[in-house]
């Protein structure tokens, strides 16, 4: 598994944790620092680094996990990364909605427009297209039935309804490396 843009290694964690063996990119050197020293993980500072050391890399699954909108040009990572999967193989894409009901509400306030480390805010349409440029032409969303213990009934309740009207937080995409194709799930 590969973890682009792995931060302080928390995805990469959990995949240890269910036996998968996860490699990540980090170009932050203390976050890639702590990531390897933390979990064990080999963490490179970019895909060129990786493939010097591993020219033959592929993967079977793939993630960006809130990582896509903090790439200069994302259409060219994911061709880049597309490369990497092997057949079969997965692309697992997660990023806030800019359409969800938070951001309607707090408009300028929201949290994700005071990130500086923002490019670019996706709502369906736009991430889909990026996608494709990717080399993804088949985009379709995949809505994970999360279920959150800690949540009262009502707030179980506003996140179902959030998600049936497309108003939910996240968008995350589930892409397959066949023929460049996403599936729904």
């Amino acid at each position: 598994m590969l973890d682009y843009g792995c931060g302080r290694g928390s995805i990469s964690g959990v995949a240890l944790e269910v036996g998968l063996v996860p490699i990540g990119i980090e170009p932050d050197a203390v976050a890639r620092n702590f990531t390897s020293t933390q979990f064990g993980v080999p963490v490179y500072a970019n895909l060129e680094e990786l493939r010097s050391q591993h020219p033959e890399a592929q993967f079977d699954v793939i993630i960006l996990w809130n990582v896509i909108e903090h790439l200069r040009q994302p259409w060219l990572d994911l061709r880049e990364l597309r490369i990497l999967l092997r057949p079969g193989g997965q692309l697992l894409i997660g990023t806030m909605n800019v359409k969800c009901l938070r951001a309607r509400i707090e408009g300028a306030r929201w949290v994700n427009y005071q990130n500086p480390t923002h490019f670019y805010y996706f709502d369906r349409r736009s991430l889909e297209r990026v996608i494709a440029s990717g080399g993804f032409p088949q985009a379709q969303e995949w809505k994970p039935k999360i279920r959150y213990p800690q949540h009262s009934t009502m707030r179980h309740w506003l996140y179902k309804a959030s998600s049936l009207f497309e108003l939910s937080d996240g968008l995350y995409y589930l892409c397959s490396a066949r023929e460049g194709s996403c599936k729904r799930e």
